[in-house]
């Protein structure tokens, strides 16, 4: 056992001190769209070579207080109706000149767009050449989107390359060349929104656009998303790939382990699944949160069976046929991109029942001898030929149960019939419910056909369990097949498909050994802004609960106190020290923002003689500052003497910066009162950052920084 949790230990330690390598390949659009759209020709080429090479120069080795070492590799490639490598993945900054003269060497192709072609080629690359972090991996597809749909695309489409990136959970980024671009199709290529927004590469005098922030945010984006199972060494700059022991070796149940262990203080529950009991921490786990573990935790759809089972009927006609087949692909495809349903063997699946008169049913599944992937589920999907027979929709319904079913037996399963909704019930003596009997979700999605006729509200009401003794499904309408492949609706089916989503939980109750009086002090001057301020309050409201509602030895261990200020004389006690959380929400509540000059060390001074008033003999005094260290007039000597004051009162002091303003050596002085001397490990506890104040409601922050407050002795 102590072997085991010595080794345990090791792992800890690797995943916490070592290299994140991120591999990023550019797919540049060379083509004839591109290259002679404005005058003089290639102009827009010889910006997107711009673009690229200043955005390599920003690929640079990064180190950041957590503990974490970013190294980047990077590759180019071009396209037309042909790919052209420009260069495989190499190590940057030692590779930045090669890659960036290749790049400006490139001389553009002019001709047809095969962007499917390329986006495969790049991942193809970063598969081969790249580390083997596949979560690192990265596209920067720059484009202009065309040509228009229904062209010729010989590498699958362009969706079908969206998708087998998603499936091999690489990232792409879609960067438009400007202007007439076709955003419906960059919106296709980028992982999900956040991947596109308005990126863009070129700008002309008539559209002036600022190419640089689009630089920066990707960069931003790609260092602020936790990074995957770090190597153990960068190696020399020809060995990308991580060595081979350190590869696959942290599966689920070490994650989960590691999350135990580093996220909960030693004493506390540890960590709490969805359903599980509590847990306690195994002797020895490192007691603080390590910022620089490199995983990321997502919700989960899957796994998940999604059956269709499709009216091929002759009412429906043979366009709405075709649109239907549309809209089965379309879900698949969003459950993969957006959703992050993984459709393999082991997981998710997919079955389609296609049906007309008696008989005439036809199933395509994957776990057909034929279909190995969702690829060829879907290339199924599209060679289905319409019946145009009768309606016998529950001899299909009770087909589907006994043929598909029995093979799909996962616990979640959702059916989505697509129906006009108007059965041969007088033939067909079948039961409509007959999916109702197992346990499946049945979605009846009635449309009207081509007749114009309604669908039948009733049969669409038995086909989805209404009115029975089990339980009950969704039923839809639509007045044409037209609407089905509307955006909206599309994304209103997959999320009511993933409705269930299992999402980690990882809060972990923190622990009181002893009384303590806690003060919140919070900045309400002029550069927070009223807006900001208010979103100040629901954070401070969520301490406030945390600490009140944490184990403690008595009820009465934990106080809490909130001062607001703002100038050199503006201090409110907003709330004095007090146990009940419902008293302090409303005196939060109601503060008022004060809007004028930041005097953070008279605010500190302040909090010191308020301890020293009301203060209990023997409680551990702490003090949450917001602050960005800038304060009109003061100095750092100011805030020393005043940190040092509260120090000598045995006041710990803990600081929340806000904001890319913050002033470093105010902060540093708030945070620890010394002069010169620095203890990276000491701040790197006591201070905390957040980009902005909207981040303080999302995730999990708000339970760190309560958790290191209320556990650090």
């Amino acid at each position: 056992m102590l072997k085991a949790r010595s080794a345990f230990r090791s792992v800890c330690f690797v995943l916490l001190n070592r290299y994140c390598p991120v591999d990023l390949f550019f797919v540049l659009d060379t083509s004839e769209s591109v290259a002679l759209r404005v005058k003089p020709f290639g102009d827009l080429v010889a910006q997107v070579k711009s673009f690229t090479n200043r955005f390599i120069d920003k690929l640079t080795d990064r180190y950041y207080r957590c503990d974490r070492n970013l190294v980047w590799n990077a590759g180019a490639l071009h396209y037309s109706d042909d790919v052209v490598l420009i260069k495989g993945l190499d190590r940057m900054p030692a590779g930045q000149a090669d890659l960036k003269r290749r790049v400006s060497d490139v001389n553009y192709i002019g001709k047809g767009t095969h962007t499917d072609c390329a986006i495969k080629r790049g991942i193809e690359e970063l598969l081969i050449r790249g580390s083997h972090q596949k979560e690192n991996k990265y596209l920067i597809v720059v484009t202009d989107g065309h040509p228009l749909e229904g062209y010729k695309e010989p590498c699958g489409g362009l969706e079908d390359a969206a998708n087998e990136a998603k499936h091999l959970g690489i990232k792409v980024f879609s960067v438009a060349i400007s202007p007439d671009h076709l955003e419906p199709r960059l919106s296709v290529i980028a992982t999900d929104n956040s991947y596109r927004r308005n990126f863009t590469a070129t700008s002309l005098i008539e559209f002036p656009v600022d190419t640089e922030n689009t630089i920066e945010t990707i960069i931003d984006m790609i260092v602020s998303i936790p990074l995957l199972f770090p190597s153990i060494a960068p190696g020399p700059p020809s060995l990308l790939s991580t060595p081979a022991h350190c590869c696959g070796v942290f599966g689920h149940a070490v994650l989960k382990e590691l999350i135990k262990c580093l996220y909960c203080p030693k004493g506390s529950k540890g960590y709490r699944g969805p359903e599980g009991p509590p847990v306690s921490n195994p002797p020895g786990c490192l007691t603080h949160i390590p910022l620089g573990l490199c995983f990321a935790a997502e919700c989960k759809c899957g796994p998940i069976d999604v059956l269709f089972v499709l009216d091929s009927s002759e009412s429906i006609g043979l366009q709405n046929f075709q649109i239907a087949k549309d809209f089965i692909i379309k879900v698949i495809d969003r459950l993969s991109k957006d959703e992050r349903v993984k459709f393999e063997p082991g997981d998710s699946r997919v079955g389609v029942v296609q049906y007309s008169h008696d008989n005439t049913q036809e199933l395509v599944a994957m776990g057909d001898a034929n279909i190995n992937n969702i690829g060829a589920l879907k290339e199924a999907v599209k060679n289905l030929n319409w019946i145009a027979g009768g309606t016998y929709t529950g001899e299909a319904l009770q087909f589907t149960k006994e043929k598909l079913l029995a093979r799909f037996a996962s616990d979640k399963r959702v059916a989505i019939v697509i129906t006009d909704g108007r059965s041969d019930t007088l033939r067909d003596l079948t039961p409509l419910s007959s999916l109702c009997e197992i346990n499946t979700q049945v979605v009846s999605l009635g449309i009207g056909d081509i007749f114009r006729a309604s669908p039948n509200s009733e049969q669409l009401g038995v086909i989805a369990c209404e009115g029975t003794s089990y339980r009950p499904g969704l039923s839809v309408q639509r007045d044409n097949y037209a609407e089905l492949l509307d955006d909206t609706f599309l994304q209103n089916v997959t999320s009511y498909i993933c409705r269930e989503k299992k999402c980690p939980d990882y809060s972990c109750t923190i622990n009181f050994t002893g009384p303590a009086d806690i003060t919140l002090l919070v900045d309400s001057s002029t550069s927070v802004g009223s807006q900001n301020f208010e979103l100040t309050k629901k954070f401070v409201k969520r301490q406030v609960e945390r600490f009140l509602t944490a184990h403690m030895p008595s009820e009465d261990s934990v106080r809490v106190s909130v001062v607001q200020y703002s100038g050199k004389n503006q201090q409110r006690t907003e709330a004095p020290f007090l146990q009940n959380y419902t008293e302090i929400a409303k005196m939060i509540d109601d503060m008022e923002f004060l809007n004028d000059a930041t005097d953070v060390s008279a605010a500190l001074r302040y909090v010191t003689n308020l301890y020293r008033q009301s203060s209990r003999v023997g409680a551990n005094k702490r003090v949450l500052i917001l602050s960005d260290g800038n304060s009109q007039g003061i100095t750092r000597n100011d805030i020393e003497k005043a940190v040092q004051e509260a120090q000598r009162a045995d006041i710990t002091i803990y600081v929340l910066a806000i904001g890319s303003q913050a002033h470093e050596s105010n902060l540093q002085a708030l945070v620890t009162g010394k002069t010169k001397e620095q203890n990276v490990a000491y701040e790197a506890n006591h201070l905390f950052r957040m980009p902005d104040y909207n981040s303080l409601l999302q995730g999990v922050f708000y339970q760190k920084v309560s958790r290191k407050v209320a556990t650090e002795n």
